[in-house]
């Protein structure tokens, strides 16, 4: 990815118009953050140019585990996570809400 191109993304609002373009739709997934993803945006503003790597696993009927990556880019905190149905792309710049931009 070229400079220039993740510069102009650290914006909110070009996030956003690219989480659109990208998911195909005018109006984009929204839901409040958990406890520990509230914790882990913090971990993220208080440590800008690093990544923050999480293993969640929880028993259950059917084991399942996700690996969650936070890092603060531009005006907003990314939340990458990954498990065994595919990848997803969060980002927040409050806290307290989360968009989806990205899911595969």
């Amino acid at each position: 990815m070229s400079a220039g191109k993740d510069e102009a993304q650290a914006t909110w609002e070009a996030s956003l118009e690219a989480g659109k373009a990208v998911m195909r739709c005018e109006k984009l997934t929204t839901g409040q953050l958990d406890l520990y993803e509230k914790a882990a945006y913090e971990w993220a503003i208080q440590n800008p140019g690093s990544i923050l790597t999480v293993s969640i696993k929880v028993r259950a009927e059917d084991f399942w585990e996700e690996i969650m990556m936070v890092g603060k880019h531009g005006e907003y905190v990314v939340f990458y996570t990954e498990n065994t149905s595919g990848g997803a792309i969060w980002i927040s710049r409050d806290n307290e809400t989360r968009v989806l931009v990205y899911r595969d």
